[in-house]
């Protein structure tokens, strides 16, 4: 049996990308999820419509784009369940079993489980070995896909409006305990290799759907 958990995903202008995750979530899981949108007004009117095709899913409407870091770190503080399943909209589902992995796996005090990355300050992927104190080379958990425990996010900083939005709290996590953070092999794989096993990920999905990055 899972933890209690709730989905989070940040919206915006692809109620499309929306519905195709939405629809491979629910193959498997039947959890809540919080959909945080900062759609322009056709696309909000389209993203009630797939809202309204879902079963436990609510949407918060902002009247602007709220941003990727922003919207998570809202996320972050509306959600109140043990844990919170970070879910890119432009991930799609191709079998269950991946999130009770990541379940099982969390440490209750851990940080968070998924693709742990290497980045600079600027969050851009460098190759140098992570070293203690040095802000070179930075662990960085990937919020694309990302399972993280509630009452431990909220004692570092929260996501911000970076094309990198986990920067300032990865690198202070590197610079208190970089141990929190729990690398999982399975969601790398499927990000990074073709004979995926539980996800696959556009990576570029929202840029390419809205023409750029909106920062």
């Amino acid at each position: 049996m899972m933890s209690d958990i709730t989905g989070l995903t940040v919206n915006y202008n692809t109620p499309d990308l929306l519905d195709r995750m939405l629809t491979g979530l629910r193959k498997f899981y039947d959890f809540p999820v919080v959909v945080v949108d900062g759609s322009d007004n056709e696309c909000y009117h389209q993203t009630i419509d797939v809202i309204n095709h879902h079963n436990n899913v609510e949407m918060h409407h902002f009247n602007h784009n709220i941003h990727h870091g922003p919207g998570l770190a809202y996320g972050f503080n509306f959600i109140r369940s043990k844990r919170i399943m970070v879910i890119d909209t432009d991930i799609e589902f191709i079998n269950g079993g991946i999130i009770e992995r990541m379940d099982t796996e969390l440490k209750d005090e851990s940080y968070g489980i998924g693709d742990v990355q290497t980045v600079n300050l600027k969050g851009f992927n460098v190759t140098g070995k992570i070293i203690p104190g040095d802000l070179s080379a930075i662990p960085y958990l990937h919020p694309a896909f990302m399972l993280v425990n509630r009452n431990k996010i909220l004692l570092w900083p929260t996501p911000i409006k970076h094309g990198a939005p986990m920067i300032q709290t990865m690198i202070q996590i590197h610079k208190d305990n970089a141990d929190v953070l729990q690398h999982a092999e399975y969601v790398t794989h499927d990000f990074r290799e073709r004979d995926k096993v539980y996800i696959s990920h556009a990576w570029r999905g929202t840029v390419d759907k809205t023409g750029g990055y909106h920062l």
